[in-house]
C-alpha cells in the first residue's frame, strides 16, 4: 500500500481550525459507486453481447464495436447511436432518452439510489462526505456519475435540495450548510447563499433526465463541450473551484481527455499552496500522472491507495478522516489531562486504525454514537444553538438516523460534546476492564454483546427541561433498534461534562420510567429492573 502521505490535504477537512482553512474542492469519479450502480466497464459488458440486436431494434445502421478494454469506448459507440437516432427523425433529448433506456439508467431504480440501499441508507464514503459538507468542508462537490447516491447522503444528513428553501422557516447558525444545488451543463447556478454548497455534475444527472431536462452528456464531442460552453458566470465559478482552492479526487482515473485538457489550462492560474490528494485502489498510471503535472506533485504527495479488498478500503480511508475530524472537534473543547490525551490518539491516528486495533473502535463511536448522542441532548433541552435568539426544536428533525449537529460548531459551550469526550476518555484508559461495546447494533446506545446488556447514555446534568420521553422516542421507536428482542439487560448512563451539576434522584427516575414506557419487551424493561449507571461507578457494576 502507498503511504498516506500523513495527510496533507486531509487537514484541510478535518477539525476546528482558526482561521477556517482554504475548503478544497471534492470530485467524485464512477469509482465512488462501486456496488452501488453499474460501471462504465459493466455496462459495456453487459451491452457488448446484445450491441447489434439493440440496433436492430432501434432501426439504426450498425455502430462500431464495443470495446470493454478502452474506457471511452461507451462515449464512442453512444455518439454513434446518437446521431443514427437523429437520422431518423428523433429530437436530441428523444435520443438520449432512448439510449439512457438502453443503459437501463431510467429504468433501474439503482440510478435513483430506490434500490441496492445499504441498511444504513448510505454507503460510509458517500456519509462522511455528505457529514463534511454540512461542516462547510467542501467548497464544492463534482460527481462525475448520472446516479444520485450523493444526494440521497446530504438528505440523510439535513442537507436538503435548495428548491425546498422556500418552504423552510427554521434557521440555523450560519456556519451549517443546509442545501444543496445541483448544477447540469444546461442550467445556470441559482444561488450564491452561504449556507448552500453547489454539486456540479457535468456529465449529468438522472433526476434531471427523468424531469425532462435533456442534459445526459454521453458522446465525447459533447465530453469536450460541457465545460467550455458555459456562460461567463457558471464558468468563472467553475474555474474558481480548481485554481483557488486545493483538490481531493476519489474513485477517478482522470481518463477523460477534456478533463485533462481543463486542468492543464488552468495551470497557470492556480494559486499557490494549492495541492492535490487522489483517493484511488487503481491508480491510473496515464490519467493521474497528467493531473499531477498540472498540480505539479509528485506520486508519494499526490496519491492516497487503499486497499480494493482488505483494510484499508476506501470507505475506511473516508471513515479515517471523519474520525481525525472528531478527534480535532473534541481536542478544541477538551481540558487538561483530557485535551493531552485527545492530541496524543489524533497521533495514533495519523494513519487508519484497524478495527481490532487499540483505538480501532472510536472509528464506529464516532460514525454510530456521537451523532445521535447530539440529536438526543439537543433534542432534550441539554445543548443550545443559537442564530441570536435560541434555534427552535424543530429546525433539526431527530428521527433521522443521520442527521448531522456539527461537531465544529464552536460557538456556543459545547457541552455535550464535553459529556461524550468524558465518555470516550473513559472507554479508553478503562479498556482493559470494560467489555468491547458495539456502537452500530443499537445506535446512540453501547451494547454489550457478550452479556447481550443496553447501556443508554442520557444527558445528566443539570440543565434544560425534562422532557425525556419526547427526546429517548425518536430514539428507541428508530427502525435501526429493531433488535429489541435480544436484550437481556438494560442499564441508563449519565453523562455530563467535568465539574457540572449532577441532575437529582427525580430526574433519573424519570428517565428509567420514560424508557421503561418505549422499550417494548417488558421483561426486561420494568421499572425495576432499570439500572442507574454514572462513569464514576459503572466499572464496578459491569
Amino acid at each position: 500500500m502507498m503511504p498516506f502521505s500523513s495527510p496533507h490535504l486531509f487537514e484541510a477537512v478535518v477539525g476546528p481550525t482558526l482561521p477556517p482553512p482554504i475548503r478544497p474542492t471534492l470530485l467524485l469519479g464512477a469509482g465512488m459507486s462501486f456496488s452501488l450502480v453499474p460501471l462504465p466497464s459493466q455496462l459495456m459488458g453487459l451491452i457488448q453481447p446484445r450491441q447489434q440486436q439493440i440496433e436492430k431494434d432501434l432501426g439504426v445502421k450498425p455502430c462500431g464495436p464495443i470495446d470493454t478494454t478502452d474506457p471511452l469506448s461507451l462515449y464512442v459507440w453512444s455518439g454513434e447511436l446518437f446521431e443514427s437516432l437523429k437520422v431518423l427523425g428523433l429530437t436530441e433529448f428523444e435520443a438520449k432518452r432512448k439510449i439512457a433506456e438502453v443503459l437501463r439508467v431510467t429504468s433501474d431504480p439503482c440510478w435513483s439510489a430506490k434500490t441496492r440501499i445499504p441498511l444504513r441508507g448510505s454507503t460510509a464514503r458517500h456519509r462522511v462526505i455528505a457529514r463534511l459538507a454540512r461542516e462547510r468542508r467542501w467548497h464544492s462537490i463534482w460527481s462525475l456519475n448520472w446516479d444520485v447516491w450523493l444526494e440521497r447522503a446530504l438528505a440523510s444528513v439535513g442537507v436538503e435540495h435548495y428548491k425546498n428553501n422556500r418552504n423552510s422557516s427554521a434557521t440555523l447558525p450560519q456556519g451549517w450548510i443546509r442545501w444543496y444545488e445541483s448544477w447540469v451543463p444546461s442550467k445556470v447556478i441559482q444561488t450564491t447563499d452561504q449556507q448552500t454548497v453547489i454539486v456540479y455534475k457535468p456529465h449529468g444527472c438522472v433526476d434531471s433526465l427523468l424531469d425532462g431536462d435533456g442534459t445526459f452528456v454521453l458522446t465525447q464531442e459533447e465530453l469536450a463541450r460541457c465545460l467550455t460552453e458555459q456562460p461567463p458566470l457558471v464558468e468563472n465559478s467553475m474555474k474558481l473551484c480548481f485554481t483557488q482552492h486545493s483538490l481531493i479526487a476519489t474513485g477517478w482515473s482522470a481518463s477523460e481527455p477534456y478533463l485533462q485538457e481543463f486542468f492543464s489550462q488552468l495551470k497557470p492560474f492556480r494559486s499557490a499552496g494549492t495541492s492535490l490528494t487522489v483517493i484511488d485502489p487503481f491508480p491510473n498510471d496515464k490519467g493521474h500522472a497528467k493531473l499531477r503535472e498540472a498540480y505539479d506533485c509528485e506520486i508519494v504527495q499526490a496519491i492516497c491507495k487503499p486497499e480494493a479488498d482488505e483494510f484499508p478500503n476506501t470507505d475506511d480511508v473516508f471513515l479515517w478522516i471523519q474520525t481525525r475530524h472528531g478527534l480535532g472537534c473534541l481536542q478544541a473543547i477538551a481540558i487538561e489531562p483530557q485535551r493531552a490525551v485527545v492530541s496524543a490518539w489524533l497521533d495514533q491516528f495519523s494513519t487508519p486504525q484497524a478495527p481490532d486495533s487499540q483505538l480501532g473502535h472510536m472509528v464506529g463511536w464516532f460514525d454510530n454514537f456521537l451523532a445521535v448522542w447530539l440529536r438526543l441532548c439537543f433534542n432534550n433541552g441539554h445543548q443550545k444553538f443559537f442564530t441570536g435568539l435560541p434555534i427552535r426544536p424543530d429546525a433539526i428533525p431527530t428521527h433521522r438516523r443521520d442527521e448531522h449537529i456539527p461537531w465544529d460548531e464552536q460557538n456556543t459551550a459545547r457541552n455535550d460534546l464535553s459529556a461524550a469526550l468524558n465518555l470516550l476518555y473513559e472507554l479508553e484508559t478503562n479498556s482493559a476492564v470494560l467489555p468491547r461495546f458495539d456502537y452500530g447494533f443499537f445506535p446512540g446506545a453501547l451494547w454489550d454483546r457478550d452479556e447481550r446488556h443496553l447501556i443508554v447514555p442520557v444527558p445528566a446534568w443539570a440543565e434544560g427541561a425534562t422532557q425525556s420521553l419526547a427526546a429517548l422516542k425518536p430514539l428507541v421507536e428508530s427502525r435501526h433498534w429493531a433488535n429489541q428482542g435480544q436484550i437481556r439487560k438494560i442499564s441508563i448512563l449519565g453523562l455530563a461534562p467535568l465539574a457540572s451539576k449532577a441532575v437529582s434522584e427525580d430526574v433519573q427516575l424519570n428517565w428509567t420510567y420514560e424508557l421503561s414506557r418505549l422499550i417494548h419487551f417488558a421483561g426486561v424493561a420494568t421499572l425495576g429492573r432499570i439500572g442507574w449507571l454514572d462513569l464514576d461507578s459503572w466499572k464496578d457494576y459491569l
